[in-house]
């Protein structure tokens, strides 16, 4: 019923027929240029043209679907992780400054002996690790602090 025969075209290659069946008008057919069919050439170029594009769109189809699983998708979960721990982060500093949470500096010696001190807010922390660094320094065994409570 068709005047051309259907046929798989590979998309990065054109295949040419040159059998007498493709050569053949069918009966009945005008040969004049644009009398049969919209595109003019018979049909077969119009086939021909749709075959390619399909296999040409399920080649870009399986291209995409590969590069997004394999690098879009983790890319896009590391981004999420990123993104979540960096708020946790954030949200975490922001309640403890807030809330007024003490931090907790600790000084460890080779031995194993352990102290630790609580401080009210993120500076004065700073601040006591440079003194506590400077009297453990000077061979002081207890360092004592003005704005920091030993806890052991």
């Amino acid at each position: 019923m068709l005047p051309w025969r259907p046929r798989w075209r590979w998309p990065w290659r054109t295949v040419r027929s040159t059998s007498a069946e493709d050569a053949r008008t069918p009966a009945g057919a005008e040969t004049e240029p644009g009398a049969g069919t919209p595109s003019g050439d018979g049909g077969d170029g119009l086939a021909a043209a749709a075959d390619m594009l399909f296999g040409e769109w399920i080649l870009i189809f399986v291209i995409v679907a590969v590069v997004a699983v394999f690098f879009v998708i983790p890319a896009f979960v590391l981004l999420l992780e990123v993104v979540i721990v960096a708020l946790l982060v954030i949200s975490a500093i922001a309640l403890r400054v807030l809330f007024r949470q003490p931090w907790l500096v600790d000084a460890v010696a080779d031995e194993g002996t352990r102290l630790a001190w609580k401080v009210v807010g993120y500076r004065r922390s700073r601040r006591v690790v440079e003194e506590v660094a400077a009297q453990l320094q000077r061979g002081i065994a207890e360092p004592r602090v003005p704005d920091a409570t030993l806890v052991r």
